[in-house]
Formats: structure tokens, sequence, C-alpha cells
């Protein structure tokens, strides 16, 4: 049985535009009533939600346009979505955006309100973004920006209705992705405010550099363009899947390559400018554990519980030896292909504690699996026992254990409530059970988890 839930008008809005053919509708309406034009979306996507309780959502959109001509090929077009408590801060928005802003070209209306979700909608390249967003939405400046860093090919497939807006953080940070095809492989493009681009470009350059060196037993992407001014990264994919999918079903083997390759990093000769301390990830805990009390108050004992319960130990955290870190890892950024291991986005890597990478990556296994018996137990032991192989070593065990305890209630926050999975409550819950299970039987850490 769900748990209730308090009223929250911007929960509520989100969930509201869920609902079958609320999307489009939502969009096709305000379109017409901004333009007094027919819209001509056939289609609406939600790609993406990062929802902050009580406080608003941000939400992207891909939209589908009907052919320009007949028999031409569709169109796309991104929408970004602001929800709010109130519809009238959705239209204060509205206004503020227009009254100083120059619109830029797009298919739809530069700015709307979808009233019903309290919603401001902005047809991107238009709203609250990076400035170099719209350029790279641009495909003719994009074009020429790669000839001149001499990716012909990748220039001549560059078109705007084949990118895909993969993430879009206003004024912080956006992903596009172009596919590959026919042989060729695809590529991303991540753009940033100017200090982030300068610290991820050089780790961009430290790894790839550090592979020089010596092996590290996986692959990074390499690094096709970059500049300055564009304040852009285009990498190239790497083939594979992501760990993930291997959690629930995977060969024990793959998790042991894949923690051999995380090991790989740790011993490696990546050299970062940035620091990593234990402290930063418990702050990182309190402000996921405010969100949750908000969302959840029902939770909120074992919630602050946990907190006080990592603060209490936090010394386990404390007095490691410094090495290379990915510092965001999880099933996500490891892919697993046919050539063998592969790691993604190296914007945080900096100096810290191996087991911060190995706990987070525990963590998310253990809230991605859907039974926890012999089978995942044993998937997940190759992951620990390939990284301790390669490493020389294993984390200490309540070291350990207190890094997977903070990273479940972290992942309760990023994988559970701010995108509002289905299920999000009793996922909440479950990994907060999880955390206090870990901090238990820390000397058993991880192997709480599953049955004999």
């Amino acid at each position: 049985m769900s748990p209730a839930l308090p009223t929250d008008p911007v929960r509520e809005a989100v969930e509201r535009l869920r609902a079958e053919g609320e999307l489009l509708g939502g969009l096709r309406r305000a379109w017409e009533e901004e333009t007094g034009a027919a819209c001509p979306l056939v289609a609406a996507e939600l790609r993406r939600v990062h929802f902050k309780p009580f406080t608003r959502a941000r939400l992207v959109v891909r939209g589908v346009l009907a052919p320009a001509e007949p028999g031409g090929p569709p169109r796309q077009q991104f929408f970004a979505l602001q929800v709010y408590p109130l519809v009238e801060a959705a239209r204060r928005r509205r206004r503020s955006y227009l009254a100083r802003s120059q619109p830029a070209p797009c298919h739809g209306p530069p700015a709307f309100v979808v009233p019903a979700w309290h919603a401001a909608g902005f047809s991107l390249p238009n709203g609250p973004l990076l400035r170099n967003l719209a350029k790279f939405l641009d495909a003719g400046r994009t074009r020429t920006w790669l000839e001149k860093k001499g990716q012909p090919e990748l220039a001549a497939r560059y078109h705007p209705d084949a990118i895909e807006l993969v993430r879009y953080v206003p004024r912080k940070r956006a992903l596009l992705r172009l596919p590959g095809g026919d042989g060729v492989g695809g590529a991303y493009f991540k753009l940033f405010t100017q200090a982030e681009y300068r610290t991820a470009a050089r780790n961009a350059v430290a790894i790839l550099r550090a592979g020089e060196v010596a092996p590290l037993g996986f692959t990074a992407p390499a690094i096709l363009a970059r500049g300055k001014k564009k304040r852009a990264l285009a990498l190239a994919e790497l083939p594979g899947t992501r760990l993930t999918e291997s959690f629930a079903a995977g060969p024990p083997e793959l998790l042991a390559a894949a923690g051999a390759a995380v090991a790989g990093l740790h011993r490696s000769m990546a050299w970062t400018r940035a620091r990593w301390s234990p402290g930063r990830e418990l702050e990182a805990v309190a402000v996921a554990a405010n969100d949750l009390i908000q969302a959840l108050p029902g939770q909120a004992e074992a919630v602050r519980r946990l907190v006080a319960r990592l603060g209490a130990t936090f010394a386990l955290a404390e007095g490691f030896q410094p090495a290379p870190i990915h510092a965001n890892l999880f099933g996500d950024q490891i892919l697993a292909g046919a050539a063998g291991i592969g790691i993604v986005d190296w914007d945080d890597l900096c100096l810290g504690d191996p087991a911060f990478d190995v706990g987070r990556t525990a963590a998310h296994f253990l809230f991605a699996v859907s039974g926890r018996g012999p089978a995942e137990r044993e998937r997940l032991a190759a992951f620990l026992a390939g990284h301790a192989e390669r490493a020389g070593e294993s984390p200490p065990e309540p070291r350990l254990a207190w890094h997977i305890a903070a990273a479940l209630l972290l992942r309760a926050k990023i994988s559970a409530l701010r995108p509002l999975a289905p299920g999000w409550p009793e996922q909440v819950e479950r990994s907060l059970a999880m955390a206090h299970a870990v901090l238990d039987r820390p000397a058993e850490s991880w192997r709480a988890m599953f049955s004999a």
C-alpha cells in the first residue's frame, strides 16, 4: 500500500501531465493560445524530470512536428517546462523572459504558459539556458565549428532534427547526442559554463593521458573537438550497454571485469587538481534528506535517524589514502561492450577515497535489483572481488558500509524522488531500510542485503 503523500501542487502537476494524451494536448492548446495559429505538433515525449518538493520541477520534452511540406521529413522541437506551485509564478516567468529577451528562432512560441500545470514553457533555444546551447541548436554554426576543428564527417551529419537533447540544466550545463549509423560512431556534445568547462576539459585530457602512460583496463571517450569560446566538448560515443542493465541478469564475469576497470582508475596516474572529501558527501546527504522529508513525512524518522548515524560514525569515512577517483560513478557511467569496459563522464575526476566510487556503484546495484537473493549477491560479490583483485586490497568493510549507506540515501533522491519514478515512495522506503541494514551489520556491509 502506497503511503499517504502531502498535498504538493508541483508534484501533482507533474503527475497530471503524465496522464495519457495530457502532455501533447496541453502543449497544443498553449501553442494555439499563444500564437493564434494551428499547432503542428503530432507527438510529445517527456524526456527528463527534475523535481524539488513544493518548489519547482524542470522538465524537458521532445515534440515531433508535422513535415513542413507534404512528403517531407518530420521535424523536432525541444521544450523546457518549469512547473511552479502557483500558476501566477509561471505567468510572471513568461512575462519577465519576454520583456528582457529577444526571442531566438524556433518552431514554436518562444514562451508560453500551461495554466493546468502551473508551468512556464519555452521552445528551445529560448528560455533560461546556456548561451552556447542556442549556438549548438543552430546546425549551420555547429557544422562550421566542427569543420574548423577537423571533423568534416561529423559536421556533415550534424542536423537539427537528428540531435537528441539528453540533459538540460538551465544556465549550467547541457548534453546533446548525435547518434551514429552506417558504421559511423555517435558523438556527445557537452556544454558548460566557463568555469565548469575548464575543469571538464582538463579532466577529459587527464584520463586519456593516464591511459597513454599505462593501461587503464578501460576505455575513456576520445575528444573529437573542444573550444574555450564555445565552452564545449565533443566526445566520441563509446560502444556497449550500461552496466545497470546487467545488474539483474548479467554474468558475474562481466561485473568482475567492471570492478577491475574501476580499480584500474584508482591505480592510475591520472592527474587532477580537484580534491574530494567525505565532508562534501555528508553535506550532500543532509540536502537530500531535507527533500526526502518534505516529500515523504512518513519517512522523516528513518531519514533523520540515518543522517544522525552517518554523522556519529563519520570517522569511518576518514583516514583514506587519496587516489584518482571518478566521484560520480554508478551503473550508467560504466559501459560493457565487445571490446571491453568503457567509463564515461569525467567531469568530477579528482583525488579522493576509492571506497567512495565502490560504495556508490554498490549502492546503485542494491537500489536497482528487483530481487535480493543468491544470484544478485553473486553478481555484486563479483564486482567487489574484481575491484579488490586489481587494486590489491579491498576497502575496509566499515568504511565501505558507510559509503554504501550514504549513497543509498542519495540514490533515493536521485533515482526515485527527483524523476518521480513510478513507485517512488516505495523505492525511497526500501532504500532507507537497506541503508540502515548496512549500518546495523557493518562487518558484513553489502552482504546484509541478501538472503542466504
